[in-house]
């Protein structure tokens, strides 16, 4: 397994290989250039850019490029808590390190642009260092925060620097790797690597992570994936939550009401796949009527 890499504010290309866990592949991207792990805040899928729609969250199709966003200006940010919530999404990148990935309008968390941004690594809340946490973990801090009080956050800002500084994607490039857009390495929950065929479906684990943003203030590929597959294994609802309680998931403690609205996306997405092969069924057969009804040709007479 072979990919190409670079480092988002500017590198060459490097091959990177021999990693079976999200853990290696991030040693291996940083032996590459020399930089420890840790320096390594998370990394996007064919672009350069902050894009977090973009976000290498355990799989990897043959041909996509790796960028590395690393550690750059570390900023402490004084907050108040003023409302509810601080209008912050936080993900991790699959090595107990959280960063922002979205910031809601009008929110606390808005008002304090620009210091505060996507993709900033969070290091502290309130004196606690919140590295090795998981995501969930550092959103329950601020939750459980008094209204009223004000505290300091310090978060590193990915490096950044111009376009002309990006090597370009060039044809060679994508020849040296196992060019195969129809298969998948998928980093699962259990740490085991997979090779799976088809593309996944983004659409799905968007609307998942939707679901996960609302209920838990964080958004994971990983965590949305391993719940899909979980649920497509289920007849009922009862059965889902009874699955989930019994996983590996158990851990993240899920509202009742978040696996209500899982099992609801998992329904929706069993009537549209019904409807669909229905109507491919049907077609099939109005072809089938119209070749029976075609004009047989005329045997030759002897």
């Amino acid at each position: 397994m072979k990919f190409c890499c670079q480092l988002a504010h500017g590198s060459p290309t490097a091959i990177i290989s021999n990693f079976a866990t999200i853990d290696e592949l991030f040693k291996s991207i940083a032996e590459s250039y020399n930089i420890s792990p840790d320096d390594i805040i998370f990394c996007t899928i064919n672009t350069f850019k902050k894009d977090m729609d973009k976000l290498f969250s355990g799989s990897l199709e043959y041909t996509d490029m790796l960028f590395a966003h690393v550690k750059g200006q570390a900023v402490e940010v004084e907050l108040t808590k003023s409302e509810g919530v601080f209008g912050l999404t936080v993900s991790d990148n699959g090595r107990c390190r959280s960063f922002i990935k979205r910031i809601r309008e009008n929110s606390i968390a808005s008002r304090a642009r620009p210091a505060l941004d996507i993709g900033q690594l969070i290091e502290k809340i309130d004196g606690i260092n919140v590295t090795g946490m998981r995501h969930y973990e550092v959103v329950r801090i601020l939750r459980n925060m008094p209204i009223g009080k004000t505290f300091t956050m310090r978060v590193v800002s990915p490096k950044e620097s111009g376009f002309q500084l990006i090597a370009p994607r060039n044809s060679l490039a994508r020849k040296r790797l196992m060019c195969n857009g129809q298969r998948t390495l998928r980093f699962k929950v259990d740490g085991n690597v997979v090779i799976e065929e088809g593309t996944l479906d983004r659409e799905m684990i968007k609307r998942l992570n939707e679901v996960l943003d609302s209920y838990l203030g964080v958004q994971d590929d990983q965590m949305a994936q391993a719940l899909w597959d979980l649920a497509l294994t289920c007849e009922t609802l009862p059965e889902l939550t009874k699955a989930v309680r019994e996983s590996e998931l158990s851990v993240f403690g899920f509202p009742d009401d978040l696996i209500l609205d899982i099992w609801g996306i998992l329904s929706d997405w069993r009537r549209e796949l019904k409807k669909k092969n229905e109507k491919e069924k049907n077609e099939k057969q109005k072809v089938n009527i119209l070749k029976d009804e075609e004009e047989q040709p005329l045997l030759p007479l002897i």
